[in-house]
């Protein structure tokens, strides 16, 4: 015969960090108990297991959901204490190299860096390639355009009409034009390019 104290000491004891603020209690679950995240393996704590899912002789009602938990992975019952999705993610699509080169390397930002130097670039090598086409004039209008473009994109009214334009307006647009709207976060990549860009401008028209 379980006792009333037995039952107030196993409370407790699961429960010994109920006066803990809740980040801390998260940090403590996550650091101090290791888990295994795979896929196969949060499938399979999501099915309870015939000896873990009887019933404790303490359980009056108010530790339920604490003995359901104890059939989940740490991770899993954490995420399902707190009403979250406890759902594996789907497997990663690409080799590795693949979602490098398209989400790290190939990001929006770096797509927008690389257009804006380009562009310059290309500009410069028709300059360079032509004789007496590139003179200290023009290099000078390239410097100041770049470096014009580079703080006028980072001014707060300009920013706040891009906003505007793609996040309000935007708004009424289908899902997928929104989608492509969104990516006006990266309008970084103009601000860095022209600048780089403008370096590379300046360089021959010192030496010369």
């Amino acid at each position: 015969m379980v006792s009333e104290t037995d039952c107030e000491s196993d409370y407790d004891s699961s429960d010994e960090a109920s006066n803990t603020p809740l980040p801390q209690r998260i940090r403590n679950r996550f650091s101090s108990q290791t888990r295994d995240t795979s896929p196969g393996a949060l499938e399979a704590a999501r099915i309870p297991s015939a000896a873990t899912a009887t019933a404790s002789p303490c359980s009056d009602g108010v530790d339920d959901e604490k003995i359901s938990n104890q059939t989940l992975d740490p991770a899993s019952a954490l995420l399902q204490s707190y009403g979250l999705d406890t759902t594996p993610l789907p497997p990663k699509r690409g080799s590795r190299l693949y979602r490098y080169l398209r989400w790290n390397f190939g990001s929006v930002y770096r797509r927008i860096f690389t257009l804006v130097f380009a562009a310059n670039m290309a500009a410069l090598v028709c300059l360079l390639r032509d004789s007496g086409a590139f003179t200290f004039h023009r290099a000078g209008v390239a410097v100041s355009t770049n470096i014009f473009a580079a703080v006028l994109v980072r001014n707060e009214h300009v920013v706040n009409a891009l906003f505007w334009i793609f996040g309000t307006w935007a708004a009424r647009l289908p899902l997928w034009a929104r989608k492509r709207a969104a990516k006006v976060y990266t309008y970084g990549g103009i601000h860095s390019g022209a600048a780089v860009a403008s370096v590379f401008w300046y360089m021959p028209s010192s030496c010369s």
